[in-house]
């Protein structure tokens, strides 16, 4: 029982917004549209208890790459195995059909042509996170994307800018 109670406090830490804890208050702040565009792999995803996570379908793959580009166009690619150069460049030689865009409080909201639209709130690492036991579990200039589902965190995705790739 305690075991379950400190994991779900270690996500609720790990998936709530900025304003749950002093640290990333401190060291996250809201997208701006100058923020998005780029080459962005996956580095962590994690989900609460309550979400219902399954590991074969592709939303939830363990290797994901976003593309975004300065014009609003966005690719996603997610993978069961790394994402080599053969697969990041079918990715991005299909027709764009997937568009992105940012409110004014920083909201990142990707269109798909035949799918329900993304919307995540969106925050760039400004400063390192480190968690209770001194581990960086943040970078600055990564991007944090947490869903929500009924005004709740329950899915974050961590981004980071891939080192060697343009849009």
């Amino acid at each position: 029982m305690m075991r379950a109670a400190v994991a779900a406090l270690a996500f609720a830490a790990a998936v709530a917004p900025a304003a749950a804890t002093g640290q990333e208050t401190a060291a996250l702040r809201p997208c701006r549209p100058d923020d998005v565009p780029g080459v962005w792999d996956v580095v962590r995803l994690r989900a609460s208890s309550s979400w219902r996570v399954d590991r074969n379908q592709p939303y939830y793959f363990q290797f994901q790459r976003y593309v975004f580009t300065a014009d609003g166009y966005a690719h996603h690619l997610t993978a069961p195995m790394p994402i080599g150069p053969a697969q990041h460049d079918a990715m991005t030689s299909t027709p764009v059909l997937t568009r992105w865009s940012l409110d004014e409080r920083g909201w990142l909201t990707v269109d798909k042509e035949q799918a329900a639209p993304d919307v995540s709130e969106c925050q760039v690492v400004e400063r390192q996170i480190v968690d209770d036991r001194q581990r960086v579990t943040a970078m600055p200039g990564e991007m944090l994307l947490t869903y929500y589902a009924s005004g709740a965190p329950v899915m974050r995705r961590q981004l980071a800018r891939h080192p060697r790739l343009t849009p």
